[in-house]
């Protein structure tokens, strides 16, 4: 009962936002934007950022002006949320769509994707679907291009209350660093920050970059 209140409560744009802001969310952007630095600092005018499972699209907040984005998320409440508060930023789409829906891959067009991002949707997917959409983002992006995924990361380790921070996450396949290594068709690299939080919580960032 608990849990269907929290997960009805986070499918709120705004009520979800607020979380996120409460228990640190600021640096998690922060700390992520640093991960891809040097992509940033090279990157093309012409190339866009693909976000998918973009929900309120927050990492607007952090991204260059400069940098051309489309979101994809199959969230309603998020996507009509994240195009009126980011309808005045040049470059920026949003479709309301599952990942695995042909059709906004149809708005790329010739548009070159440098970066692929997945920012808390793996932890949303059963492993099949998971590798699917990294198959797909690794097709997607370009040559030298990166894809880049954020999710929780439970260890074995993993103190009482941070699996507790664990459970009421929406995600139901919070998964192990080594789990989520398993996912990619190539090798990443895995990333653990613990400490970009307030309360309890291990993030992995994985890394691709396309060769």
């Amino acid at each position: 009962m608990w849990r269907q209140l929290l997960d009805k409560f986070g499918e709120k744009a705004q009520v979800y936002n607020g979380i996120q802001q409460i228990v640190g969310s600021e640096r998690v952007w922060n700390g992520f934007l640093d991960a891809c630095k040097l992509t940033l600092e090279n990157w093309e005018p012409s190339d866009v950022w693909l976000d998918l499972g973009c929900g309120t699209a927050e990492i607007l907040d952090h991204l260059p002006a400069t940098i051309s984005y489309l979101g994809v998320d199959s969230n309603t409440a998020y996507i009509d949320f994240a195009r009126i508060k980011y309808n005045d930023r040049p470059g920026t789409r949003f479709v309301c769509a599952d990942w695995n829906d042909a059709s906004w891959q149809a708005l790329l067009n010739d548009q070159v994707l440098g970066i692929v991002s997945l920012l808390g949707l793996l932890h949303h997917l059963d492993s099949p679907d998971a590798k699917d959409v990294l198959k797909l983002s690794l097709h997607l992006v370009k040559k030298e291009g990166m894809v880049m995924t954020l999710d929780g990361c439970k260890e074995i380790h993993a103190s009482t209350l941070e699996r507790f921070f664990y459970w009421i996450d929406r995600g139901k396949y919070i998964r192990s660093a080594t789990e989520l290594q398993n996912l990619f068709p190539i090798e990443p690299i895995v990333s653990l920050h613990n400490n970009w939080l307030r309360v309890p919580y291990c993030y992995a960032i994985c890394t691709v970059c396309k060769t």
